[in-house]
């Protein structure tokens, strides 16, 4: 039994820090522009936020670090709305209404799109959750693989940093 629970917490501690690395030193390359729709089936396009800071979020809602990170985004989101900063969650998920319903069930309020076109191969990302910061100019400021508890609270002062 005791070898079972050890097992147990071993695969929990692998799977919550599963492709988690330290942030990447910032690439000033151009944002690479994308028009997506929203799961309300709005349409979205990054280049309608040029002039703001924005979050680009990788997930999916079967992977478990990224359910974890939902309240840290919403709280993020929640802090700083109404400022020249936007949230991007985009879905590497192909259904929908799976989509709809786990957004409604966290109470996301934050824009969620879903990536029916290959953005997260345009932006080089290959593991979920992976977090894109761009600067105004769109430029990709910084990418965070993976989720740490408290790294959102961190990046509050890079984004924060960026808009000035």
């Amino acid at each position: 039994m005791r070898r079972l629970t050890i097992a147990a917490l071993a695969l929990v501690c692998l799977v919550a820090l599963a492709g988690c690395e330290p942030p990447q030193e910032p690439k000033k390359t151009d944002m690479r522009d994308f028009t997506l729709m929203d799961i309300e089936d709005n349409v979205v396009r990054l280049k309608d936020f040029k002039g703001k800071v924005v979050l680009l979020e990788f997930w999916a809602t079967w992977c478990p670090p990224c359910r974890l990170s939902v309240p840290e985004i919403q709280a993020l989101h929640e802090k700083m709305e109404g400022e020249d900063f936007k949230i991007i969650a985009i879905t590497v998920d192909d259904k929908l209404q799976r989509v709809r319903r786990f957004v409604r069930e966290k109470g996301i309020t934050y824009t969620v799109v879903m990536d029916d076109k290959g953005v997260d191969d345009a932006y080089g990302v290959y593991s979920i959750p992976t977090t894109i910061l761009l600067d105004k100019e769109g430029n990709v400021a910084l990418t965070q693989k993976g989720y740490a508890p408290g790294m959102y609270d961190m990046l509050e002062k890079d984004i924060r940093e960026l808009m000035k």
